[in-house]
């Protein structure tokens, strides 16, 4: 019976991890964010404008740039999905919260640059 209790005690405290560090991981969004803004911009400048906001910058230059700094923004929810699916394997089913809370992070990203990119 000591055997069974310390196998369950150890999924329970690796799941516990698991699920904390796919709360941990939601932080990187504040680099991923950054790092975005800084991809899309040194994209722009290689292509010879100052920049996406730039009001002369062509349709094609905004796709360019920014699919790119996209896929660098979606990285943390990638890193909360890996935890959180640990997680859930182990049977902590509340990790499913973190995964919803990086998805939907993203695509409000997604859509909102979307949008300010039509509208404008």
């Amino acid at each position: 019976m000591g055997a069974v209790a310390t196998t369950t005690f150890r999924e329970h405290r690796s799941a516990s991890h698991d699920y904390h560090m796919a709360w941990w991981s939601l932080l990187g969004f504040v680099l991923s964010g950054a790092a975005a803004y800084l991809v899309a911009d040194i994209l722009a400048n290689a292509y010879g404008y100052t920049g996406i906001t730039d009001d002369e910058a062509p349709a094609w230059l905004v796709w360019a740039a920014g699919y790119p700094a996209a896929l660098v923004f979606i990285l943390p929810a990638l890193f909360t999905t890996w935890y959180a699916r640990r997680a859930m394997r182990e049977g902590r089913r509340q990790a499913l919260v973190p995964l919803i809370v990086a998805w939907g992070i993203c695509v409000v990203f997604v859509l909102q640059n979307t949008v300010a990119f039509l509208i404008d």
